[in-house]
């Protein structure tokens, strides 16, 4: 899973599609299918419920929630829901 929050001002509860000039986006890959859903930027299909709440942000860890309703493919439409929390480790 990746994805991208732009401008990022520390914890907080960021939206994927909610305006036209969001570029933030997330992906979800399933490498051994060569599957991969998306809410790409400005093409979410439900504006009010995909995001991502981050909780925590220090030093080399990143924690939060993620709830995306619709991620759509291009091949066979839509993956479903993910929802849940997460804690990354940040890569130097």
């Amino acid at each position: 899973m990746e994805f991208l929050v732009e401008n990022f001002q520390g914890p907080g509860k960021y939206f994927f599609g909610d305006k036209l000039y969001n570029n933030s986006w997330i992906r979800y890959e399933k490498a051994l299918n060569s599957e991969q859903w998306v809410i790409a930027p400005r093409a979410a299909l439900n504006l009010t419920s995909n995001f991502i709440e981050i909780t925590k942000n220090e030093d080399d860890l990143i924690e939060g929630k993620i709830s995306c309703k619709e991620l759509s493919n291009g091949l066979d439409g839509i993956f479903g829901i993910i929802d849940g929390e997460f804690k990354l480790k940040r890569v130097p």
